[in-house]
């Protein structure tokens, strides 16, 4: 048995080996069944075939074996049919269907008809061979099959539908859109459309297409059309037609365009290009061209889709001011807002605009991103758009919430907040609502002006703040006298509950705020010290000066001492003498300084210019905050990297200039006194010998000199021409103040392309590095942070100096 079991194993082998029949299909088809078909394979002297043939079309083949007959049949008759990839085309588009249910003849003619291309063979074999077209329309077929395998599903069709494919429409791209749709198939079945869409077959480029509607159109008039059609293509040259026929396609009005197309190209002004060269010419000449003059050819799409939507909505208006204006829309940025579909469809009327409009929609461009979507939430006046086009998304909405009848006085009130940059996007929408019913009301630079006119330094963003959470505490606003009073009742309005007025806030205050009690525990501050600068400590409090230290305190533990020393001070009214304390800015700067110079150095100056107001700063809590206002940086008192070196702000020698602008701190700049010279240490002489011939007094030796030295700038929110002017303004100040004190003016080198007085030049100059009380100071003009050993020493750096007094510095 065992013997026997392995002799036919070996017969099968090598007949399933010679048959080119792989073996692993003896597991899913047994061993006799793979037998006997591989004896057949090689009866019928297919293994050649086989071999080019994959697993699944053998499987497929070996379950018909009369199929391998037909096969073995014609390989007999010495065919080259019998190509590996067109049988196993043939073979998986059968699927489970076998193919010797087909006659032999019929399978033996598709199979060697080589015009037949494989993907289609099956399906021609099924449906179209029992037929026996003739070759022209055997080619037909063919040619329509091989366009429409993919999207034409011919086992679905009936037999009416499937003969539809020997027009020559169904082998170019016009039908390829409607053949997976059976009622548009069905209206084919009429001989006069069927007609008119081969005849549009043979004009229509390559990849035109029509969709369901344009056969509908077609259907409904397909004798008046062709009729029509025949006469018009008569006046367009064969280049031009696929053109023509692709714009009256696409307009949709195939049966209503004809006879207008036909007057126009008959008649004196008849002009084939302006019918066949682009959308918006087309339907301008369809519709008396309005725009007659204007060169619509060579127009972008979306200037092409506003011609079309003026046009065919009849904007006579608008139509009127292009025809005006003829360069106007050519010249046009693409990005403009009046591009924009949603703006002219959903949202402006194009009939209200003017020529004003037009020009102000040159620089209504929106490149960056897409305008707010709440703006075409409704129909808007042109001028609405063009001060709401480019604003973040809370003014357009606190703009929709103001209560005002007529569009002007909303806009009067939107249009303040939008310059001053007032709003914030965390505003929540129950808080816009507050908001725009209190600017409902009258606009923000009235309520300022009369309701909160007691805050002297009121900033509008604060202003906002009052309307939107504080108008429920009228008398407490009455007491109010500056901006950061207001930011301390903001962050703290939980404690405003139940307070008559200032008083009883300010000893709520006292008693419950939590950076106060943590401060006063730190800086082991007395119940005794509290008592005696009961008022002091107030407005300390009150004016964000508890929060301010504490935050520093927590964040700088080792300068614990210099704090203390440092509140102490300002709670007892006595900053000014740490800051300024006898003899400190000599022994800082290592320098003789006269008394009355020291004096006018601790002098602030203050100018205002036409909404911009620049002062010299040196109390505790503004200087503080540099590193957060107007923006934030390296010193930071909360979390800047460098803020060690803060104190050291506090320096007699050293002063903050900051700029107010509508209101706004937008800039600032370390102001600094001290020395510096021309000539290196070793060239430097306190004392020199006399030149005995020359007739003129000796002169006095300048080996060091005092300086007047501007750091670099820090801004937010100003244009290149606000930062030039920004510039000016401080170094005008600063200019001012070192003449009064007799230095020398010195100017980072940050300042040379933003400054209007081209008298300054880029020099080296040798700037003394002053003591600092806190040790560590920073200094950006001179590498940044500067530490104890550094101080006391001269380093050597470009900067800028007015170029006469080097000249005569030279000499």
């Amino acid at each position: 048995m065992m013997i026997e079991r392995i002799l036919k194993h070996m017969n099968i082998y090598k007949e399933m080996k010679n048959a080119a029949i792989p073996l692993k299909l003896i597991g899913k088809k047994g061993e006799d069944f793979c037998m006997n078909a591989a004896r057949l394979v090689n009866q019928q002297e297919l293994s050649g075939l086989m071999e080019g043939l994959n697993e699944e079309t053998i499987s497929s083949l070996m379950d018909d074996p009369e199929m391998l007959t037909y096969l073995g049949k014609m390989n007999k008759k010495d065919f080259s049919i019998l190509e590996p990839d067109r049988i196993r085309m043939i073979v998986e588009c059968a699927g489970n269907e076998k193919l010797s249910e087909f006659p032999y003849e019929k399978i033996e003619k598709v199979l060697a008809d080589k015009e037949i291309p494989d993907r289609i063979v099956y399906v021609y074999l099924k449906y179209y061979a029992f037929l026996e077209p003739k070759e022209e329309l055997k080619k037909q077929l063919v040619a329509s099959l091989d366009t429409c395998i993919g999207e034409f599903d011919v086992a679905r069709a009936g037999i009416k539908i499937r003969m539809l494919l020997i027009n020559p429409a169904f082998s170019t791209e016009l039908l390829y859109e409607l053949l997976k749709d059976e009622e548009s198939l069905a209206l084919l079945l009429k001989q006069d459309l069927m007609e008119l869409v081969n005849y549009l077959s043979e004009f229509c480029e390559e990849a035109e297409s029509l969709n369901k509607k344009q056969l509908e159109e077609l259907s409904r008039h397909p004798k008046e059309i062709r009729n029509g059609l025949e006469v018009i293509l008569t006046q367009i040259p064969k280049e031009w037609q696929a053109s023509f026929l692709h714009l009256w396609l696409w307009n949709e009005s195939l049966y209503a365009d004809i006879p207008k197309l036909i007057r126009f190209l008959t008649g004196p002004d008849a002009d084939f290009k302006k019918i066949s060269n682009g959308k918006a010419a087309y339907v301008n000449t369809l519709y008396g061209n309005p725009l007659p003059d204007m060169d619509l050819y060579e127009l972008t799409l979306e200037k092409t889709e506003l011609i079309l939507y003026a046009i065919t909505k009849r904007k006579k208006h608008f139509l009127e001011l292009l025809r005006k204006n003829g360069d106007w829309l050519i010249n046009l940025d693409r990005n403009s807002l009046i591009l924009d579909e949603e703006v002219y469809k959903r949202c402006l009327n194009l009939n209200t605009l003017n020529e004003q409009n037009l020009r102000d929609c040159e620089y209504m461009v929106v490149p960056w991103r897409k305008s707010e979507e709440s703006l075409f939430s409704k129909p808007r006046v042109f001028e609405e758009l063009k001060i709401l086009y480019n604003v973040k998304a809370v003014y357009i909405d606190l703009y929709d919430h103001l209560a005002y009848s007529k569009s002007d006085d909303r806009l009067r009130v939107i249009r303040e907040l939008i310059k001053r940059d007032c709003l914030t996007d965390a505003l929540e929408e129950n808080q816009i609502e507050r908001l725009a019913e209190t600017l409902s009301k009258k606009p923000l630079s009235r309520w300022m002006q009369e309701d909160l006119k007691n805050i002297l330094d009121l900033r509008h963003e604060t202003a906002i703040w009052i309307l939107t959470f504080l108008m429920d505490f009228t008398e407490l606003l009455k007491e109010l006298t500056r901006d950061n009073q207001v930011y301390f009742l903001l962050h703290n309005q939980n404690l405003l509950n139940g307070c008559s007025g200032l008083p009883a806030l300010m000893d709520k205050l006292l008693a419950q705020d939590p950076s106060w009690k943590n401060l006063k525990t730190e800086l082991n501050i007395s119940d005794a010290f509290v008592a005696e600068n009961k008022s002091n400590i107030q407005k300390f409090i009150y004016e964000g000066g508890a929060e301010i230290m504490t935050s520093f305190l927590n964040r700088q533990p080792k300068k614990k001492e210099e704090i203390r020393r440092i509140v102490n001070a300002e709670l007892l009214g006595k900053f000014m003498e740490l800051k300024y304390h006898g003899g400190d800015l000599g022994r800082e700067i290592a320098f003789p300084i006269k008394r009355d110079t020291e004096e006018i150095w601790k002098e602030k100056l203050l100018r205002v210019d036409c909404g911009w107001e620049i002062w010299e700063e040196d109390s505790l809590l503004p200087v503080m905050q540099i590193g957060e206002v107007p923006l934030r940086s390296c010193i930071s008192y909360r979390n800047g990297p460098n803020c060690d070196c803060l104190l050291s702000c506090f320096d007699a020698n050293k002063k903050i200039i900051f700029i107010k602008h509508n209101g706004k701190i937008v800039f600032r700049a370390i102001l600094r006194l001290t020395k510096g010279s021309f000539v290196a240490a070793d060239e430097r002489k306190t004392i020199e010998f006399v030149d005995v011939t020359a007739k003129s007094k000796p002169c006095e030796n300048k080996a060091e000199e005092l300086v007047l030295f501007l750091e670099r700038y820090y801004h937010s929110g100003l244009s290149e021409q606000e930062i030039r002017k920004a510039v000016n303004l401080t170094v005008m100040l600063v200019k001012e103040k070192a003449e009064k004190i007799g230095a020398r003016l010195v100017l980072s080198s940050s300042y040379k392309n933003v400054l209007e007085n081209k008298n300054y030049v880029l020099t080296n100059f040798y700037m003394y590095i002053s003591a600092s009380k806190n040790g560590s100071q920073y200094l950006d003009s001179l590498g940044g942070a500067a530490g104890v050993s550094a101080s006391g020493s001269y380093t050597c750096n470009t900067f800028l100096l007015e170029a006469e007094e080097r000249r005569e510095e030279s000499l």
